[in-house]
């Protein structure tokens, strides 16, 4: 049998501060959010040093593969997988990217492989994400519900307790807890009436990205998220004109919202975070300094071989995302009433993360 996880030979030792896990699985994705985040550093510069065995971790009848038709011929086939990345990020500082679809088997030997790649590579913070649809409007800030094996001083928790069911990165921040490991999940909570909507919930997928980088991790880029956002937040007020019982449900939860006190210890986006000091020219130089010494290097430069150890050839399909019957690229067109569509590109695609190409 092959070995769960299988590495890449890579040209020297790395160590990465960053790890990001993004399993996803549209259960616990409300809102597309998980998704979007996987769009947005899929377009990033990044290198595969790592990948899982996917017969070892799937159900093919519960995740299908694909398949692409072309002229009376099957070209491609198509399987769920989960592949680790090296990427760098918009300052050129590296990270590590966890993405794919969430195994149905095997929880246990995954969450572990995580840990051992996060030995292997001396991560210092692992960030893990999921999305939950909650009673909030949309004309209030998208909050997050964040944990953390290890609380941050920086970082605001909610008090209490609750239950409800767990996902793998769940397990993994549990079993780091274990081992004295700094796991943080970041929960980005979408208003229930738009969770299960075909388009991404951009003001989800924004706050999620800049706590990111509000709390020093990797940054990423924000441009077309905030003008997505703002397209979407104008669609929003244009279907509203036009639903009075909708305009109802908003304005009782804007009251709730307002009166709640809990709403304060939900983080907003982090920005203020990562934002609150402004640097010295020493540090600016500095950063500067590593900027510039690494725009020469690529993540593929730390790959021997780009041919993959444990899967049969290059990942490969459209440079979109797409989630539902809606197709999310970097074209999208935005209607009066927030939807989102978009051809498919004609260019040359670019390989999915987490979707094995044979």
């Amino acid at each position: 049998m092959k070995p769960l996880l299988e590495f890449m030979p890579i040209t020297e030792p790395l160590a990465v501060d960053y790890l990001i896990v993004n399993l996803l699985d549209p259960l616990v994705d409300a809102g597309h959010v998980m998704k979007a985040v996987d769009y947005t550093i899929e377009i990033m510069d990044s290198a595969k040093i790592a990948s899982f065995d996917s017969d070892q971790l799937y159900d093919y009848r519960a995740q299908r593969p694909s398949l692409r038709y072309e002229d009376g011929k099957i070209s491609e086939f198509f399987a769920p997988g989960l592949q680790l990345d090296l990427v760098h990020d918009l300052s050129g500082k590296r990270f590590l990217y966890l993405g794919g679809q969430e195994p149905d088997f095997k929880w246990f030997a995954v969450a572990d492989s995580i840990l051992e790649i996060i030995d292997r590579f001396q991560v210092s913070h692992t960030l893990t994400l999921s999305a939950m649809q909650a009673a909030i409007p949309h004309t209030r800030s998208a909050g997050m519900l964040v944990r953390s094996s290890k609380l941050r001083p920086e970082v605001q928790y909610v008090p209490g307790k609750a239950e409800h069911f767990a996902t793998l990165s769940d397990l993994l921040e549990y079993q780091a807890a274990k081992k004295d490991i700094n796991v943080t999940n970041i929960r980005a909570r979408v208003p229930f009436y738009l969770a299960q909507n075909e388009v991404p919930y951009f003001a989800g997928v924004l706050s999620a990205v800049k706590f990111i980088a509000g709390i020093g991790g990797p940054q990423l880029p924000l441009g077309d998220l905030e003008q997505l956002d703002a397209q979407q937040r104008q669609g929003f007020i244009n279907f509203l004109e036009n639903s009075t019982e909708l305009q109802e449900v908003v304005r009782g939860l804007e009251a709730d919202y307002d009166s709640n006190p809990n709403e304060a210890n939900f983080t907003a986006n982090g920005q203020e975070l990562g934002q609150a000091q402004v640097p010295s020219l020493e540090e600016i130089g500095v950063a500067a300094d590593r900027f510039l010494a690494q725009l020469a290097e690529t993540p593929k430069d730390y790959v021997l071989s780009s041919k993959p150890e444990s899967v049969g050839g290059e990942e490969q399909s459209p440079k979109a995302i797409t989630a539902g019957e809606v197709t999310v690229s970097a074209d999208l067109e935005v209607s009066a009433a927030g939807e989102v569509s978009t051809p498919l590109p004609d260019s040359e695609p670019k390989r999915r993360r987490g979707k094995h190409h044979y």
